[in-house]
């Protein structure tokens, strides 16, 4: 039976140093401080971190619990660059 994998266990497997989870406190901080180059730093950093993870990681693993966190953890990153870049006008 499948089960959800928390914000911990993405951690955890998929050792990334940037996740896009991140994003609403990104945003927050950069709207309170009017410093738009917050959200850009993090898109950058977010972007890097995600490009070395997608180079060095299989997807199609055996755990099925494992492969649909990584799957998930694809589009999540996808969801948060594309609406990062949008609120930049990008």
């Amino acid at each position: 039976m499948y089960r959800f994998v928390s914000k911990t266990d993405f951690r955890s497997h998929l050792q990334l140093k940037f996740c896009p989870w991140e994003l609403p406190s990104i945003l927050e901080k950069s709207a309170i401080n009017y410093e738009p180059h917050l959200l850009a730093h993090y898109l950058y950093d977010l972007a890097n971190a995600y490009h070395s993870y997608y180079t060095s990681s299989k997807f199609l693993v055996d755990d099925n619990n494992i492969r649909n966190a990584k799957l998930c953890l694809n589009k999540a990153t996808q969801y948060a660059l594309a609406n990062g870049l949008a609120l930049l006008g990008l």
